[in-house]
């Protein structure tokens, strides 16, 4: 995963880039759809932080909090 910096906060991040159209089917948007939303909802420290998403194109990217240990 790209990492970069969050500007607000200056914060390293992780960011995933999935391509909608060829790397992954229909069945598949649901999938990211419903994992989107459980790391939403999920706030503990033992869990890498989902920060935000966006879709520019055809590319989804995911934004979480960059864990350097793996």
């Amino acid at each position: 995963s790209p990492i970069s910096i969050e500007n607000n906060t200056g914060e390293s991040v992780a960011i995933k880039i999935l391509d909608l159209e060829s790397t992954i089917g229909a069945d598949a948007i649901e999938e990211v759809t419903a994992e989107i939303a459980v790391l939403c909802a999920c706030h503990s420290p033992h869990i890498i932080q989902y920060r935000d998403s966006l879709v520019l194109g055809t590319r989804l990217w995911i934004i979480m909090e960059y864990c350097a240990l793996g």
